[in-house]
């Protein structure tokens, strides 16, 4: 197995810092996101862009785990890597608002599929194999909406690998059957007849299959349940309120603990649906425990 030079392990350690993660995560570099780079790394074909999709809840450390495969990969295998948010590909608050006028209401709510520009993601993966330089969009999430194009991320191709992380990265449809009970209390009482969870399943069905379908590989971090999400993604608001405060931007419209909870439960149809399909449909499966950390990682049978 490939193994960490000094300067690497200084450049893990600042990754870890700028995570606000604790010393300790060095082993969990090591014991589990070094051997899938080098999975990854081995997967990969000279002149080929890859594209691995990584999926996990919302708090599970998708960004993280993206964070850390592009720095292996790029100081240990020598790969040129570009990572992507899917949730950089919302559509603007403007076009969620149409939705929500012409479809239904809860899409004013950015983050099922339905409210991505899945198209701009098409053509994202289609600039990355080539050598001209292309912006990739950012959403800020602190006022809900798509940044400026100035704000863009300005990057240059061709890329060996493109890493697409989001929640609903790789997940399919449901069956019909399975849509016709409500699974919460948004779901009982804002979607009664149904209207918004079948427009999400036909568009898991349509225009993200066929997106996913390019993917050459799909990462999963399994959580033990949907009840642990509720408090990832709490953290996960907190970091990001720490953060603007640092940068010393504007956090007055990230959200309170309750309006997370109502937010996440837009996501546990589909989230539920990832836990009982992903294990047998990923590639790569990282596992968590309860307290966030990582149980085992299982590759390619």
């Amino acid at each position: 197995m490939a193994s960490l030079s000094d300067p690497i392990r200084q450049a893990v350690r600042q990754h870890i810092a700028q995570h606000q993660l604790p010393p300790e995560f060095f082993a969990t570099v090591e014991t589990f996101y070094l051997p899938l780079a080098e999975g990854l790394a081995n997967s990969t074909v000279d002149g080929k862009c890859f594209l691995l999709g990584v999926q996990g809840s919302q708090g599970s450390g998708k960004s993280t785990c993206a964070d850390f495969l592009k720095l292996l990969l790029t100081e240990v295998f020598g790969k040129r890597v570009l990572v992507a948010s899917i949730d950089d590909f919302y559509l603007t608050r403007a076009e969620r608002q149409v939705l929500s006028d012409t479809v239904h209401p809860l899409f004013i709510t950015r983050g099922v599929p339905g409210t991505h520009a899945v198209t701009m993601i098409q053509q994202m993966f289609d600039n990355a194999a080539g050598d001209q330089a292309f912006r990739v969009p950012v959403f800020d999430k602190s006022i809900d909406d798509r940044a400026p194009q100035d704000q863009w991320q300005q990057v240059q191709g061709p890329f060996d690998v493109v890493i697409l992380e989001g929640w609903c990265v790789g997940i399919g449809p449901q069956t019909p059957e399975a849509l016709q009970e409500p699974i919460n209390e948004l779901e009982r009482q804002d979607d009664p007849d149904g209207v918004w969870r079948a427009y999400v399943n036909n568009a898991s069905a349509s225009d993200y299959a066929d997106l996913y379908a390019r993917l050459d590989a799909l990462v999963a971090l399994q959580a033990p349940s949907f009840d642990c999400v509720y408090g990832w993604r709490l953290l996960q608001e907190q970091k990001m309120i720490a953060r603007l405060v640092l940068e010393g931007r504007d956090a007055s419209q990230a959200q309170t603990p309750a309006q997370i909870e109502r937010f996440i439960s837009h996501y546990q149809r589909l989230t539920e649906h990832a836990l009982a399909t992903m294990p047998a449909q990923a590639d790569w499966l990282l596992e968590l425990n309860a307290q966030h950390g990582f149980k085992s990682l299982r590759g390619p049978q």
